[in-house]
């Protein structure tokens, strides 16, 4: 295929765009045909059909076209001082509703620390307790007593990881939810 049949092929295939766009990428194939000189055969053959060439270009304008789109996006949904005021008078009249999920949240993390706190120090003050029953004459007692030191710290080691997680798992459940809420809240995406 000759360089002017390309080219042809190549605009026809191009109609769509605009006449600056499709200005544009002619004459950017039009220079590169003109630089191939006595290879421009070869040229064209390395470039492949026409079709193909205007599929990737079809493609490039779209993907630049998007990228155009959503940098202009943040900068259209910023909340006006209205939206502001809307959105703190709905925090205000909804605060019985995450206040609670804020205290569940909050008292959810407190017995988790407290359980495996009460673990870790029945651990080591029963084993303590159990070796003073043990010398002052009270055997069954203080077997009780070890026995119950080394059961909480066989489940403070085995429980530690878990209530981690869960910590944090619902740590991040809910500041996500009041981050998502106050992006709604405000139209902001994030």
């Amino acid at each position: 295929m000759t360089a002017d049949v390309f080219l042809t092929q190549l605009e026809q295939c191009l109609s769509s765009l605009t006449t600056e766009e499709k200005e544009n990428a002619m004459s950017y194939y039009r220079e590169y045909l003109e630089e191939a000189g006595e290879n421009a055969e070869q040229a064209v053959e390395h470039l492949g059909s026409p079709q193909s060439v205007a599929e990737n270009i079809l493609a490039e304008m779209r993907e630049n076209h998007d990228d155009a789109l959503n940098e202009q996006k943040p900068g259209q949904q910023k909340a006006s001082a209205g939206n502001i005021i809307i959105g703190i008078i709905v925090l205000i009249v909804t605060s019985p509703f995450w206040g609670t999920l804020a205290v569940l949240w909050l008292t959810l993390l407190f017995c988790l620390a407290v359980i495996l706190l009460s673990l870790v120090f029945s651990a080591i003050f029963a084993p303590i307790q159990g070796i003073s029953c043990l010398i002052n004459h009270f055997p069954g007692e203080g077997v009780w007593a070890i026995g119950s030191g080394l059961l909480c710290a066989g489940l403070a080691l085995l429980l530690w990881k878990p209530m981690f997680l869960l910590c944090q798992q619902s740590t991040k459940a809910f500041f996500g939810f009041c981050r998502n809420s106050l992006n709604i809240l405000f139209r902001k995406d994030s």
